[in-house]
Order: structure tokens, then sequence, then C-alpha cells
């Protein structure tokens, strides 16, 4: 289960999000392998799919067993096409852990740039041999191609329950993952390059949460790492309010910020959701799902199943949505609602009836690229209770596409799909792709009996690359910033490549909704950086600031959104006198960029000083002062102003 950019933008989203309209589109799910105990994937905490952002490397992990594993074996699944093509790697790790790996997660890192020569495979999994919920071990596979160089931790890590999930540094050779203490239930993160040496910290204790305790993913942004999770703040009431939180590290994990608490309820458009959404909501266990992840401007994004308690059981009272940070406040984009209570099926296959509707999200690394997907009875089918797998996609300041039925097959039961946290970008022909797995008992049209032994009964993995169907900008922002100065905010952005791009409107919103406030031409086609900048000169606190890109043929596209800077930086600048000529008054205005000593001095045509306006310490930001020349002659005078080491001079004139 692994467990989301700004305000106006997001009150469109939830008012024109999709309710219970679907769409479909022909996917073609390509066989990946077929082996038994291919439902070592049926978690759906578990991140069995991983892939780089610009890289044809997609890797699958599973256990499974073959006339060559007794039982429980690590399989990789390899393709180095884009999931056209698959090989089977059986990595030597199996024989120095017996065979008996179950429930593996995978995490994929490209050491050099995309080289795919370079990636190497992290996982972590429970072992069949001792207790599965409590003992747990990690694998290496630092030449997945070969399937060598490998090295594995068990024994060492005897007595931590289970992670089910890991995690790479986006900008080091280190590896995560989150273990629990069973004697006291505090959380520790183990780091690691390369299984021999492993360094473990405290991450999140007992006492900082309440309740169960559901791991949802982890993540890394320019080395910045998150981890997020679902559980009940302390002192939250009876019964506990669960809610999504994370923990972010800069230094490599040695340490970790407080818990950052989400609460959806207070989410701009999430109002009516009083609780996260228990797909069991007749049994005695907690049943929540959820997702995590970091979009490309470091920004968290959850994907949750959330509830409204206010409707009846069973009334299409459950809805998938994503949360997002916005700042200082956090926003909901409705993914798809109108859900019915029960999303799954209790069968024994093929993910057991342990799954949930399983949510997933993936972003996007270079732009706001999103998807999110989920399994539930077809949306416009009640007389159906099997599943379908789901996708629904946006791009950042837009509202979710109409989910769309990936499987759409009424006899089928394919509650077993995991999704890639990375949207893949083919730089051929500038498309963005969602990465989805699911398995299915080989040979079977139809539903899975109950009681078929599905154990024993050969699985096959199936993988598409879902192509995401929306309009997305020919231009390939690397950055967007805002950064104040003297009586204006500077807006700068750079792009990597362009295609056909006409123009750029700078767009600003100070609460009323977004309007264009300048132009800046684009570079038509280009494969190199540019760089572009605009200037507001009529600065509003809080207001934010987007980008809409529109092509030669009148197509357009927007940015992300920022936010005005809460701290303005100012220029040292003293500005002409104004009127000037004057008689007999003027006003002098001013800028400091840090607080100081500040004198303001008038001479006269012979460098003489003929008065001090000013001699005091003033703060960091604008000033002006009035002038009054009543009792001085005509003529040329010259205003100083010296803060610090600083000084400037204006030439004014008085006439009389």
């Amino acid at each position: 289960m692994r467990n989301i950019c700004h305000k106006i933008s997001y009150t469109l989203i939830i008012t024109l999000a999709c309710s219970v309209s679907v769409m479909s589109q022909m996917t073609p799910w390509i066989p990946v392998d077929t082996m038994q105990n291919t439902f070592g994937t049926a978690l759906p905490n578990l991140g069995p799919i991983a892939t780089s952002h610009y890289s044809p490397l997609v890797m699958i992990l599973h256990r499974g067993k073959s006339t060559y594993a007794s039982s429980s074996a690590l399989v990789y699944n390899l393709s180095t096409d884009n999931g056209n093509t698959w090989s089977r790697k059986l990595p030597p790790i199996n024989t120095q852990i017996g065979f008996g790996a179950r429930y593996p997660t995978l995490t994929l890192k490209l050491d050099s740039g995309q080289a795919l020569q370079t990636a190497k495979a992290f996982s972590t999994f429970g072992h069949v041999a001792a207790i599965p919920e409590i003992d747990q071990g990690a694998a290496l596979v630092s030449d997945i191609f070969n399937a060598t160089s490998t090295s594995v931790a068990f024994n060492q890590m005897t007595g931590s329950r289970l992670g089910q999930l890991c995690w790479a540094s986006d900008t080091e050779n280190r590896f995560f993952w989150v273990g629990q203490n069973p004697s006291n239930g505090n959380h520790t993160l183990f780091r690691t390059s390369d299984l021999v040496n492993i360094e473990s910290f405290p991450i999140i204790n007992l006492s900082d949460i309440a309740g169960e305790f559901i791991p949802l993913q982890g993540d890394s942004y320019n080395g910045k790492l998150y981890f997020g999770f679902i559980a009940a703040k302390p002192g939250s009431g009876t019964p506990l309010v669960y809610m999504p939180a994370y923990v972010t590290s800069t230094d490599n994990g040695a340490t970790w910020s407080p818990v950052n608490w989400v609460d959806f309820r207070q989410a701009l458009g999430a109002y009516r959701f009083d609780r996260l959404w228990d797909y069991k909501p007749n049994d005695q266990f907690l049943q929540l799902q959820g997702d995590m992840v970091v979009g490309f401007d470091g920004r968290v994004h959850f994907a949750l199943g959330l509830q409204d308690t206010n409707m009846s059981v069973g009334q299409n009272r459950n809805a998938i949505v994503e949360i997002l940070q916005t700042g200082s406040y956090w926003s909901a984009a409705m993914v798809a609602e109108n859900l019915s209570d029960i999303s799954w099926s209790k069968l024994d296959g093929p993910a057991l009836g342990q799954m949930g509707y399983s949510v997933n999200i993936s972003a996007g690394k270079s732009m706001g690229v999103y998807a999110v997907s989920f399994v539930h009875p077809p949306l416009n089918n009640p007389l159906d209770s099997l599943c379908d797998v789901y996708v629904a996609t946006r791009t950042e300041g837009t509202y979710y596409f109409y989910p769309f039925n990936l499987t759409e097959t009424p006899g089928k039961n394919e509650n077993s799909h995991h999704m890639s946290p990375r949207i893949s970008f083919s730089s051929a022909n500038s498309e963005y792709y969602a990465r989805i797995m699911y398995n299915y008992p080989a040979g079977y049209e139809g539903y899975f009996p109950n009681n078929g032994g599905y154990d024993t009964q050969p699985s096959t993995i199936y993988f598409t690359n879902f192509n995401i169907p929306i309009p997305l900008s020919p231009v390939e922002f690397t950055s967007f910033t805002a950064r104040s100065m003297s009586r204006g905010v500077v807006l700068e952005w750079v792009t990597a490549t362009e295609k056909n791009n006409y123009l750029f409107t700078v767009e600003k919103n100070s609460g009323e909704g977004f309007f264009a406030i300048g132009n800046v031409n684009g570079a038509g086609t280009s494969t190199q950086f540019n760089s572009y900048n605009f200037t507001d000169n009529t600065p509003t606190p809080g207001a934010f600031y987007r980008i809409k890109q529109t092509d030669y043929d009148g197509s357009f596209a927007y940015s992300q959104e920022i936010e005005t800077p809460t701290d303005y930086l100012y220029d040292f600048k003293l500005e002409q006198n104004y009127p000037n000529p004057f008689n007999p008054s003027t006003v002098i205005r001013f800028s400091l960029p840090v607080a100081g000593t500040t004198t303001l001095d008038i001479y006269n045509s012979l460098g003489e000083k003929v008065v001090t306006l000013l001699n005091k310490d003033l703060p960091a930001g604008e000033h002006q002062v009035n002038f009054e020349a009543g009792n001085l002659s005509g003529g040329v005078y010259f205003c100083q102003l010296r803060s610090g080491t600083k000084q400037q001079m204006v030439k004014m004139l008085l006439v009389k």
C-alpha cells in the first residue's frame, strides 16, 4: 500500500471532477511471466514494480515457484524496451535465503544518469523459514542484467517487523527501509549502500502516534527524504481519527522532523468526508489504504480512500481523492466518487480478498503529471461485483480526467494490481506513461472459484504502459521561481526543450481567480536550455502565479503554480525624488536590503551639507521621507543615502 498545486485552481478540480462516469481504453496487457505462487504481490502496501523516469527499463519483482526453485523464490522480470518484451532473472540470492522469501517489494536506482548498465535493484522481504510477520530481510542486485554481484542481509535484521516498502536516494548511492521493533513499537530507519554496512536511526516513536500504524511510501527529492504513513494523532479523541502523515530528513535519514499530520477534513474540497474508507466495514479489523509520492517540485501528494459517514452504509458514500500540498494548506482533487462500500470480492484469488480498493499514486519527476489507480466493481454496471482496474490522470493545475477502465472484464476479478510510483517519459515521442501490472490465474477468462487451490495454480503477471491522454505542454519546464525585489516580484523560469512554443502568458491570482498580467515570447522549437523572466511591478502578498504556454496552433497548457515569497528581498536603492523639479516639497523613496543605521542628507552644489533628513535605525524594506525646502533658495541639490557600507546619491532641482 503505497501510499497532493494551489488554492483557486483546485476549486475547479473539485467542481468539475468526475462522479461515476468512466472511460474505457483498450489497453494492451502484455504477459510478463507465468509461475506458481506469484500471488506474493497480493498485498496493497508492496511495491513490486519499479521504473526510472527517463529510462525504458522496467522491473517487476515477485515470489514464485518453478521447477528449479523449491518454494518462494525471488524472481525478477526485466524489460529494457518499455515493457514490450521481458526476461526472467532468478538471482543467486535465493540460495542464500533458502528460497524462503515472501511478499517482496522493490526499488530501482540508476547510478549514472539513465545508463541501464548501472541499474541496481534493491528489495526487502519477509522470510517463510522464520516468522514472516516479524523477521525481514533485504537483497541488493548490483548487476541486474546478469543477476550477479548480489548481497543479502537477513540474520542481522531478525526481530524487526516486515517493512514492506523500500526506496532509494535520488542523489546518493543509498537505499532505505523502515522496520518496527515488536518489543516497544518504535520505528527504525535502516540505510545502506551495499548491505554489508547497515546503519539504523530512530524515525517514529510509539508515543508520536496512536492506534494502528500503516506504512505508505518512502521517497527522495533532491536528497531530502520523505516517509508517509497512516495513523491517529495522539489525543485525537474517541473513536480515533486516522489521517495521513509524513516525516522528512535532510541528512540522509540520521535525524527526522516531527510528524506532519495532514487533516484531510480541512483540505479545500474535502469538507464532506469525515474519515478514511475502511473497505471491510463490518469486521473487527481496520482496513485503511493510501499512497504517497513527492512531485517534481518537492510537494507531497497523498492518494486516499475517503468516506462520508453521513450517508447510509453502502450508498455510494466513498471516494478516491488526491490530497495535495499547496504551501501552508492542503487541497483535494477528486479522482472518483460515489463508490460503494465493498470494493473487493472475497475470493481465494487472485488477491485472496485482501487488496481492497488498492489505491496507488504516481508522479512525473520533470513536470506535474499525476496518475491514480484503484480497483472497484464496474462503475457503470451495478450487477457486476468483480473488480476492474481503473486509472485517472491529470497535469498540474487541472482536474482529473474520468477514470479509465483498463480491464473491463465482467467475469474476472482483477484486484491484484500495482502501479510504479514513477511516471515515465519517452523523449522519442514526448509522451508520459503510467506503468501498471496485475496477475491472474493462467487460463482463466472468468472468475477463479473459491477453494480452487490458488497457491498451486500457475498465474500470469500482466503489464501495460498507460499512455496518459491529457493535453501536455510541449514545453519541459525545469524550474519556475519567484523572488521579491524592490517594488516587484521577479518570476523566473527555465525550459529544457520547447516544441512549437509561441507565447508564455504570466497569470496572477490575488484571491479572485487568475488573470493575465503580461506576455513573454517563446523560443518556438528548441532543444537547449532557455531562461525567461518577468517582473510584476504591483506585487500582492499571498498571490499565486502560473505560466500559460500557448502553441502556434492555439493549444495551451499551464505550468505549476507558485506563491508570492513571504520574505521580500530588497535592493539597496535610492529612487529619484518626485516631483522633480519641485517647489517647495518632494518625496524621497528608498529601499534597504537589511536593517541598519541609515542617514539621508541634502547637499548644495558646493558640496555643503544643508540638512539631515534622517539618521536612525531602520528595518529592511521600502521607506519614504518628505523633504520641505521652503527655507532654501532655488538651485541644484544632491540627496545622499547611506546605510552600512553602501551609499547612493541623486540630483534634485528646486525651482523658485
